[in-house]
């Protein structure tokens, strides 16, 4: 993806619609996180599957997953559960899959989704607040008056 990532729409010039679509707030993850895929690879999953698994139905990009989805899932989880000692196809596969599910911050600004703030930025509300001594910086040309 080259150059920059796209801006939030409160903060663009041009209000028509960007090229690749609006963002996404991502939802709550799902209330239910599926078991662990069957059949169980010999000597069961290992405990770095173990913990993706459980991290990436915990998340909330989970929420945009279909049943469709799932399946890839599965297969980054046996890439994962086979990654010791990685090879470099194996990594490059891995975050290939991760970046198509929208696991990585590369992955959720090429799908435009975007993870809900908790709370507020307090800079945010300082700024410009009336009452508030706190200014954006702007450009002056030399001699305007301030």
């Amino acid at each position: 993806m080259p150059g920059p990532p796209p801006k939030l729409p409160s903060n663009r010039r041009r209000r028509n619609p960007p090229a690749g679509g609006e963002w996404t707030m991502l939802g709550d993850p799902p209330s239910k996180r599926p078991a662990l895929p069957r059949p169980y690879p010999k000597g069961g999953w290992s405990p770095a599957a173990k913990t993706a698994w459980k991290s990436w139905w915990s998340s909330p990009v989970a929420s945009m997953w279909d049943p469709s989805d799932h399946d890839t899932v599965e297969m980054l989880l046996r890439l994962i559960h086979n990654w010791d000692p990685p090879t470099a196809s194996q990594a490059t596969a891995i975050q290939r899959f991760k970046n198509g599910l929208g696991l990585t911050p590369a992955g959720r600004r090429q799908l435009r989704w975007m993870f809900p703030r908790e709370e507020p930025d307090p800079a945010d509300a300082v700024i410009d607040a009336p009452g508030s001594n706190v200014r954006r910086i702007r450009a002056v040309e030399s001699g305007e008056a301030q």
